[in-house]
């Protein structure tokens, strides 16, 4: 079980602020005197090389079409994107971001009991709440590194009489990911019980073995299954909202007779669409993933009382608690230094806990010295 959050690092009687959901950089510049260009955003999990120049040129030449609505389901991108993915075009799903699919999964399930693994994405008991649903957690032990036991799982999803499971995999915020063949053992116990099974893999892209680790191809052919992926991440487009679902076509239609037919506005579907061209910049961030996570996870490591978890993908979840600090006080010590780092509270974890985005070579140094500077003053 985890820790009671009510306490956890940190120097009592000191005002503690709410977690946020995210890291605001014009906040922080704000806050703390700084131009908000020199600001490191590591509460943001994106690609760190920013848009595609290509797909910044083909939204700049598509601007005229916002006197026009967009394309109905994103049907041309839908058709694209079912290509690139080697699954009928009928059993994808395009939404506003990952976070639009995911709310129309929870209204499959309207007024059921949803499980997830927790910590994990708050958006899970957000969407469920919102239709109406129950949320049921199931505590991951941190002393297993938050890896999730299968059986375990269904086991919950059965003592509930869950209808629909949430996994994200990668999880945010603990960067752990479950083998594919664990996860279509999931899907499996699950569909026995009649829940249907719902991975956010928004992260896969930015693990070193997206195939390997994914179960896309899969969903078309199991009634069970819904996988939902972002664009918007590997990417680094957060502001126009894009993702994905692929799912068996009449689950597929099912999700798209809960969608608004122009949920997603014309310039993202450009950006999608072109996206998907960009092969150069898919392989210069591919080399990245291969070597830069590890690389951080090691140094992190380093830093005494620093307890990380191996990451999965571009994001390392990190346990501070020995160094005495609360998230939220260290924070404090790398916000003159233009460093923002996520606080973790908001996904139910202890204070001590705190999570960092993978950045360039050069973005992760100046966090390496940030946090020794900050750590060396304060303990």
């Amino acid at each position: 079980m985890l820790p009671d959050v009510g306490g956890g690092a940190g120097q009592p009687g000191r005002e503690r602020p709410a977690p946020p959901h995210g890291g605001d950089v014009y906040a922080a510049a704000a806050r703390w005197g700084l131009d908000p260009d020199r600001v490191l955003d590591f509460s943001a999990n994106l690609n760190p090389f920013g848009p595609p120049p290509g797909v910044v040129e083909a939204v700049r030449a598509a601007l005229g079409r916002i006197r026009l609505y967009p394309e109905p389901h994103s049907a041309t991108l839908a058709a694209a994107l079912a290509e690139r993915e080697g699954v009928p075009a009928p059993a994808v799903v395009v939404g506003a971001g990952a976070t639009e699919l995911i709310r129309l999964a929870a209204l499959l399930a309207r007024g059921g009991v949803a499980v997830a693994p927790s910590p994990t994405f708050g958006e899970y008991p957000r969407a469920v709440e919102a239709a109406g649903g129950t949320w049921v957690s199931v505590p991951l032990d941190p002393d297993r590194g938050f890896r999730p036991d299968v059986a375990a799982l269904g086991g919950a999803a059965r003592a509930a009489r869950a209808r629909l499971f949430f996994l994200c995999n990668p999880n945010n915020p603990t960067g752990v990911l479950l083998p594919a063949g664990e996860v279509l053992e999931l899907a499996g116990v699950l569909a026995a019980q009649d829940c249907l099974l719902v991975v956010d893999e928004s992260f896969v892209d930015l693990t070193p073995d997206p195939p390997a680790a994914s179960v896309l191809a899969e969903a078309p052919r199991r009634p069970g299954l819904v996988v939902i992926r972002s664009l918007t991440k590997f990417y680094a487009l957060p502001g126009l909202r894009l993702g994905y679902a692929v799912a068996a076509p009449a689950l597929a239609g099912a999700l798209r007779r809960l969608q608004d037919p122009w949920s997603v506005g014309a310039l993202a579907q450009v950006a999608g669409r072109q996206a998907l061209a960009e092969e150069a910049y898919a392989a210069r961030t591919r080399a990245w993933v291969a070597e830069e996570p590890a690389r951080l996870y090691r140094e992190l490591a380093a830093i005494p009382g620093l307890r990380p978890l191996p990451p999965a993908a571009n994001f390392i979840l990190v346990d501070g608690s020995s160094t005495g600090l609360a998230a939220w006080e260290l924070q404090e010590r790398l916000g003159p230094l233009g460093i923002l780092i996520r606080d973790c509270r908001s996904f139910g974890l202890p204070a001590g806990y705190f999570r960092v985005a993978v950045r360039t070579r050069e973005d992760n140094a100046r966090l390496l010295a940030a946090l020794r500077r900050a750590l060396g003053e304060g303990v």
